[in-house]
C-alpha cells in the first residue's frame, strides 16, 4: 500500500489508556456531542481520521434485517470500504445527518461540518462555505480533554502519550479482533486494507491467548494408543519454553 518499503510496527494503546478513553466516551458530559460522536466512530470501527472527518452525510445507511452500515471512499488506497456499525452508533449517526440538514440546510454534504474558528486564522468560517472538521482543530480539542481527564500516561507500560494518536485505534481494533479468534483475512476485510502484507504487521497475538490455546491443544491431545493425555503442571512449563 506504500510506494516506499518500510517496516510497520503497529502500536495498540495500552489496556489502561484504552479503558480510560472508553470511560471518556461513555461520559456524555466530557465532550461536545459532535466531537464525542467522531471519537466513538473512530473507536468502534477504526476509520482513518482524515476519512472520518470528511465523511459525507450519505455514508450511513440502514438495511432492513441487516442493520446499519458505513460506506466511504478510502483516499489512501483508492478503495471503498463498507463496514457494519453497532446499532446505537448507527442510529446516532443518522440523527447527526438529520441535525446537519436542519442546521446547515440540505446542501451541506458533510457528516461533521465545522463552522468554528480554524487554527492559525482565528476567524469564523463563512456560513455559505461550511467545510468538514479540520484535523488540527479536532486534535487540539481532543488532546485538551485527554489532559483534563489524565489520559496522558500508561501505568502499565510507562508510555507517555504525546498527542491523541487516533490512528492507534485501528491497531487496537486489529489486535483485539485477532485475539478474539478472527482470521487475518477477516480483520483485513473489516479494516479495509487492500493487501494482506499490512495485516501481517497487526498480527500481535497476546501471551494470554497463546497460553490458553496451547493448553487447549495439550488437553485435547491423545497418546499413540488413542488415550487422552492427562494435563499436568508440565504443560505450563512447556508454554514458558515456547
Amino acid at each position: 500500500e506504500n510506494a516506499i518499503p518500510k517496516v510497520h510496527s503497529p502500536k495498540p494503546f495500552p489496556p489502561d489508556i484504552l479503558s480510560a478513553i472508553d470511560k471518556l466516551i461513555a461520559d456524555e458530559t466530557a465532550l461536545p456531542r459532535t466531537e464525542r460522536l467522531i471519537l466513538r466512530l473512530c473507536r468502534a470501527v477504526g476509520p482513518r481520521i482524515s476519512e472520518a472527518l470528511m465523511l459525507p452525510c450519505d455514508s450511513v445507511t440502514y438495511i432492513e434485517g441487516r442493520g446499519y452500515k458505513l460506506e466511504y471512499f478510502q483516499t489512501k488506497i483508492d478503495e471503498w470500504r463498507t463496514v457494519p456499525l453497532p446499532p446505537k452508533l448507527g442510529r446516532d449517526l443518522v440523527t447527526q445527518k438529520q441535525w446537519v440538514a436542519t442546521t446547515y440546510g440540505p446542501n451541506c454534504t458533510w457528516m461533521f461540518p465545522y463552522a468554528g474558528q480554524r487554527p492559525r486564522q482565528n476567524t469564523i468560517v463563512d456560513p455559505e462555505a461550511i467545510g468538514p472538521w479540520p484535523f488540527d482543530r479536532f486534535r487540539l480539542v481532543l488532546w485538551k480533554v485527554y489532559q483534563e481527564h489524565g489520559i496522558v500516561e500508561s501505568a502499565l507500560t510507562g508510555e507517555t502519550l504525546t498527542g491523541v494518536q487516533i490512528h492507534r485505534f485501528r491497531h487496537s481494533i486489529a489486535t483485539g479482533l485477532l485475539n478474539e479468534g478472527w482470521s487475518q483475512y477477516e480483520v483485513q476485510s473489516f479494516l479495509g486494507h487492500k493487501s494482506p502484507t499490512m495485516m501481517q504487521a497487526y498480527a500481535e497475538i497476546n501471551e494470554d491467548l497463546m497460553r490458553k490455546k496451547y493448553l487447549e491443544y495439550i488437553e485435547s491431545s491423545v497418546d499413540f494408543d488413542g488415550h487422552k493425555i492427562d494435563t499436568d503442571d508440565n504443560a505450563a512449563i512447556d508454554v514458558e519454553r515456547m
